[in-house]
């Protein structure tokens, strides 16, 4: 069966610690989850199997992107089948340890980037924290733990608008090409004028602006 997925550039190292399908639910969120080390995508892969977990992507401190489970199936990230059969989920590597837990830019970026590019795929119009019931989530609301650790938790305002911002430029209608030209729609010409004026009453009374034009040939 094909992987399901994002289309930014990204590695792909599919483990098999996962559950196939998402018992019919629809992905509806995201959780960023933090790795509490740095590593790549495929050093992560063998935590996953050694620990019988997985997430659906990581994210290195280089900022490349690692697929590790389709996103039609249901990685073992967040502590339960609730949230992530609804939840597309992503380890993020950390570029310094306890206590603050920092991600590095390039990371950050990659961050942002997958969750808009998951956003618009799934028509989650808007990205926003508010415990279980926002679309995106964290680990420390569903289990005893700090993950996703204290700077993603401060950085959460932070990435949220971020990803709305690319969401909205991309549903803006681009307004700036305007080239002062108007494009007309004929619908008719007639060589009888009380045909052209009879097509007229008729596009009038069905609600479209006209006019009965004369031009010489």
């Amino acid at each position: 069966m094909a992987i399901i997925g994002t289309k930014l550039p990204h590695n792909t190292v599919i483990v098999p610690t996962h559950s196939t399908g998402r018992a019919g639910q629809k992905v509806r969120a995201i959780v960023i989850h933090h790795q509490a080390s740095n590593l790549t995508g495929t050093q992560i892969a063998r935590v996953f199997a050694s620990r019988h977990s997985s997430a659906t992507y990581s994210i290195a401190s280089d900022g490349t992107i690692t697929q590790h489970v389709s996103e039609a199936d249901r990685p073992w990230t967040t502590s339960g089948s609730d949230p992530d059969n609804r939840s597309i989920t992503i380890e993020v590597a950390n570029d310094s340890f306890s206590p603050s837990w920092t991600i590095s830019t390039a990371a950050m970026n990659a961050t942002i980037a997958l969750c808009a590019d998951i956003c618009k795929r799934y028509g989650i119009t808007k990205l926003y924290y508010d415990g279980r019931r926002g679309t995106l989530l964290r680990h420390c609301d569903y289990s005893a733990t700090a993950c996703p650790g204290p700077y993603i938790k401060a950085k959460t305002g932070y990435i949220c608008g971020a990803v709305n911002a690319k969401l909205a430029e991309a549903n803006k209608t681009d307004t700036t090409t305007d080239t002062g030209t108007l494009y007309r729609v004929q619908c008719g010409a007639f060589r009888s004028k009380d045909s052209a004026e009879t097509l007229s009453k008729k596009l009038t009374a069905a609600g479209f602006t006209n006019a009965v034009v004369a031009v010489k040939q």
